[in-house]
């Protein structure tokens, strides 16, 4: 096989590779195979939901009410890391030059190239603001009902003046889980300081040479 590829000879320049087309369209699709997942991992907790529901009187009550609650984190996770991945791929959007994407004509007009330059710039922002939006909505029940009875627990200890190790213990546990939920809702929304960076056009062609060969400018 080797031997018949040198006789061959390399492929032609422009022509795209399998291998190139498929690690492009696996990182333009990230975001959608976690939605995906999520939307799979949703209907699994509607199922435990309705076990639940159906397990109301039995001895297996309370292990299926456990998985709901696990389901729900789950997808809660599962959420969160959609987005992350979404503006992900907004900031590489944003950020790779225009003469650099794949399928764009090497000489534009410059008053072509500003317009889609500004346009990237307000859709990218609009867009990654949603997300974030949308990220903390759906993060508040986890991280205030773990603030809130942990208060309630510190509240009881001081007004009876005693010192609960039960109620201490359980604000105790729920505030680490507040701040394991604040800091990956941290890192689902990729702060700016943290987002990807484009790479230089030379450092891009030679990790990846195959992208030259087709795709587009889109997200």
């Amino acid at each position: 096989m080797a031997e018949q590829a040198r006789q061959n000879g390399p492929a032609p320049e422009g022509e795209p590779r399998r291998g190139g087309r498929m690690r492009r369209r696996l990182r333009q699709a990230e975001s959608a195979n976690w939605l995906v997942c999520t939307i799979l991992q949703a209907l699994l907790t509607w199922v435990f939901l309705g076990l639940s529901k159906l397990s109301e009187g039995w001895p297996w009550e309370g292990q299926a009410k456990l998985l709901v609650l696990m389901a729900i984190v789950a997808t809660w996770c599962m959420a969160l890391r959609t987005i992350r991945a979404r503006i992900q791929e907004l900031f590489r959007f944003w950020r790779t030059p225009l003469e650099d994407a794949p399928g764009v004509p090497k000489n534009l007009p410059e008053p072509v190239v500003k317009a889609v330059k500004q346009y990237q710039a307000v859709y990218a922002r609009q867009s990654v603001w949603w997300l974030r939006l949308t990220a903390a909505g759906i993060t508040m029940p986890f991280f205030i009902l773990p603030i809130f009875v942990s208060a309630v627990c510190v509240g009881l200890c001081w007004q009876r003046s005693t010192i609960d190790g039960d109620f201490l213990g359980l604000a105790l546990l729920l505030s680490v889980l507040a701040a394991v939920v604040g800091a990956y809702f941290c890192w689902s929304i990729v702060p700016d300081a943290a987002a990807p960076a484009p790479a230089r056009p030379r450092e891009r062609r030679e990790a990846d040479p195959e992208d030259r060969g087709g795709g587009t400018a889109g997200p």
